[in-house]
């Protein structure tokens, strides 16, 4: 109830908060707070003062028994966190976008396909206005109303005319020039409504889901 962590177990990235190779017994871990995430043997909490601390493997060669928090070193503070299973994204009070974890699609947007241990930010691209979609594709929208596109890009999802996984964010809106309103469906087939009152759709397309009289991907 009052937010105390205890972990044990296998202990090898010291994700127990110990330095222990095993932890036998429960240990209290001196932070408190919501648990978040355990991606990549990395573990995040959120504490009552909205910082969030990390200890556990935190790059590929370095892990840490200590919680770390991470509003600290990257000098952000957080508006909101997405924890999507697979890899996190954190935009800051100011827009910016913080991501880290796994990247085998290019999804963390560093242009490899590397595993992430430690928060990057793409602020050099785009202050965000709406996140539209995420997970192994992320689509988002900034404040000029440009949409940004990279990731998996499979049935072409990323909307950048191919089906090649795109690993740096990639504006996909530079011809056609809509702004979104509405998100109806973001996944492998993304339906939205632009400011206009126009329906815009792009992706897998095999039940003609995409709505352009044809069953062939967009």
């Amino acid at each position: 109830e009052d937010g105390q962590i205890y972990m044990w177990g296998a202990n090898q990235n010291k994700e127990c908060g110990s330095d222990e190779e095993y932890v036998l017994s429960p240990n209290k871990i001196e932070k408190t707070g919501e648990l978040i995430s355990t991606l990549g043997n990395s573990i995040l909490i959120k504490d009552n003062e909205n910082n969030y601390w990390r200890w556990g493997k935190i790059s590929n060669d370095e892990s840490s028994s200590e919680p770390i928090c991470l509003n600290q070193i990257n000098g952000f503070s957080i508006d909101k966190i997405i924890n999507n299973g697979v890899f996190i994204i954190v935009q800051d009070t100011e827009g910016k976008i913080w991501l880290w974890g796994q990247n085998s699609y290019g999804q963390c947007g560093n242009g490899t396909t590397d595993y992430v241990y430690n928060p990057i930010c793409l602020n050099d691209k785009f202050t965000v206005d709406k996140i539209i979609a995420t997970g192994y594709t992320n689509i988002m929208q900034d404040t000029e109303g440009k949409i940004w596109a990279w990731g998996q890009n499979g049935y072409g999802k990323c909307g950048t005319g191919t089906t090649t996984n795109v690993t740096t964010p990639t504006q996909i809106n530079t011809d056609t020039n809509f702004r979104i309103d509405k998100i109806i469906i973001a996944g492998d087939t993304n339906i939205i409504q632009d400011t206009e009152g126009k329906i815009w759709s792009w992706g897998r397309n095999n039940y003609g889901q995409c709505g352009t009289g044809t069953t062939t991907n967009v």
